[in-house]
């Protein structure tokens, strides 16, 4: 069943006014995903002072941080000695049936009632990989992007086993811990059990192509989203531009036409590609010129991306990474070791899953000792504030 979330998210300070275990005060954050019905608005106000009661703690609105796309967010002060935490609305369908330490997602703590919402608690976690990229380190190396990798696939097995699709993976849904120093996957905002066809998912940098295309799309679409997450650590931005055209056309130039079932199946193929008219028995798709595609659609088909005159093969990321890397000083290597074959990058096809034989195991895949973790760590230590939980109603 299809879940509908007000495309608003407020960011809202609250205070703890009592717990169950110590007396300690500490900052978490409440966020409210308000679930609506279609063509049914439900408006939820919270002003300062505002009193939400859970089942082990009271919480007082203090203010209004910001606001996002899926649902209402509040920062609050809880009089617990808790861990970090957070939440989401589809939460209770997922994190309960996961361990979340072992398949690095964010660990669920606490549900209870607000208004006739929903409200979970989870582990809030540190910092988000596109706080890193903004504040810390614009680029990351292959060596530091290995276990990012391998933690999120990690956490994408363990989400397929229950035929969950993530569908909003990109740099700031995915966070570092750092006891162990480690990511893990947040925000279920937007995650699904099944595929309704021509419902545009995923963020339009980080959007697959059967998505794109209006195809019914499946778990493939999560390693695609780790692909550009992956591309966009590497070099600072990322691979696809967001505008749908250029979109499409920069993965043609890259990967070649999607495939004839793909493109036969899309229902919104036809504002991307034609088929070419030429007395044949089985015309073949092309993809529309500029031109075309502003007559088809009426709108200017955008600019290309950033990346979008620099790449001839994905193979040339690593010659981008390497400029940016000694643009911004970086200091870390690009290239593989030496022991490593040499590097071929790759996106991932609708056909490719996460492996199947074995367990995969986070434990081996902890992110590695390095002047990052370092300058990170003594940051975090230097922190009088406790970041402590994440609500979601």
């Amino acid at each position: 069943e299809s879940l509908h979330v007000m495309a608003n998210k407020y960011m809202i300070k609250c205070k703890c006014l009592g717990g169950i275990s110590s007396r300690r005060q500490c900052l978490f954050i409440l966020m409210i995903l308000i679930k609506i019905r279609p063509y049914v608005m439900t408006n939820l106000e919270l002003c300062e002072g505002d009193i939400l009661h859970g089942q082990t703690a009271t919480y007082t609105v203090l203010r209004f941080l910001g606001e996002g796309s899926f649902g209402m967010v509040v920062e609050s002060i809880r009089e617990a000695e808790e861990e970090v935490r957070l939440l989401s609305f589809f939460h209770n369908l997922i994190i309960g049936q996961l361990d979340s330490e072992r398949c690095n997602v964010v660990q669920f703590k606490e549900c209870f009632q607000y208004m006739g919402l929903t409200c979970l608690v989870f582990e809030m976690l540190n910092m988000s990989l596109w706080d890193l990229l903004k504040n810390h380190r614009p680029v990351l190396s292959i060596s530091e992007l290995r276990p990012i990798a391998q933690q999120l696939l990690v956490a994408f097995h363990a989400l397929k086993d229950i035929d969950v699709i993530h569908a909003d993976l990109k740099p700031d849904n995915v966070m570092l811990t750092y006891q162990p120093y480690r990511v893990k996957l947040i925000d279920f905002g937007m995650a699904l059990t099944t595929s309704e066809q021509g419902v545009i998912m995923q963020p339009a940098a980080f959007r697959a192509p059967e998505v794109t295309l209006g195809c019914v799309y499946d778990f493939p679409i999560d390693m695609w989203g780790l692909g550009c997450t992956l591309v966009h650590l590497l070099v600072g931005t990322n691979l696809f531009p967001c505008c749908g055209y250029q979109s499409i056309k920069m993965m043609v130039d890259l990967l070649g036409m999607p495939p004839e079932d793909m493109l036969n199946n899309g229902r919104y193929t036809k504002f991307y590609f034609t088929k070419e008219e030429d007395g044949q028995p089985n015309p073949r798709w092309r993809l529309l010129t500029p031109d075309e595609y502003s007559r088809v659609n009426r709108e200017d088909p955008g600019e290309p991306g950033p990346l979008q005159n620099d790449l001839t093969t994905l193979d040339d990321l690593l010659n981008v990474s390497a400029l940016k890397h000694a643009s911004h000083g970086a200091g870390h290597e690009v290239r593989p070791d030496s022991t490593d074959q040499p590097p071929s990058i790759q996106m991932p096809s609708q056909a490719e899953e996460v492996e199947e034989g074995g367990e995969i195991r986070s434990s081996e895949g902890e992110l590695p000792q390095t002047e990052l973790q370092t300058e990170l760590m003594t940051k975090q230590r230097g922190q009088t504030r406790t970041v402590d939980m994440f609500l979601v109603l």
